[in-house]
């Protein structure tokens, strides 16, 4: 472990003397202990990892930028991942109950000043059609099923 950890710096710092110093690669190194799984082996989501650290794992799969993100005490909606002039990243989940991509939803999604181009809403079901979905730049995932995995 210790040995491994000082190749690691010595990769990232650079090495040697005088005229025979190796310029490091840059970077960083971060150490993570495993959990439990995101993904149980029915493939639904792990409910016991906490909504948080499902919400985490969606924000970073979708490459939200830390400055757009934000967190379920966000003015928007307690839904909102991640929000930007562009898009709007949207996680409707709800633990005890199967959610649905509707009108109703789509009215109860507030951005200020800041209305998005397209919205990307992640939910169990989409009860809007895709005339309507292309028009208003809205994009369906289906829960758990289009969560990307690594």
């Amino acid at each position: 472990e210790n040995i491994t950890a000082e190749r690691v710096r010595r990769v990232m710092n650079g090495y040697g003397q005088d005229n025979k110093k190796v310029a490091g690669l840059g970077g960083g190194f971060d150490y993570y202990t495993i959990g439990q799984p995101l993904f149980l082996d029915n493939d639904n989501l792990n409910e016991a990892v906490g909504i948080n650290t499902i919400r985490d794992y969606i924000t970073y799969s979708e490459g939200i930028p830390t400055h757009e993100q934000t967190t379920p005490d966000n003015p928007y909606n307690p839904y909102v991942l991640g929000l930007n002039r562009e898009v709007a990243w949207v996680f409707f989940y709800e633990q005890e109950r199967t959610t649905t991509l509707d009108i109703d939803f789509l009215g109860t999604l507030q951005f200020g000043q800041q209305k998005p181009n397209s919205l990307i809403v992640y939910a169990d079901k989409c009860l809007l059609n895709q005339e309507f979905m292309r028009k208003y730049n809205i994009r369906f995932k289906k829960i758990p099923r289009d969560i990307t995995r690594f």
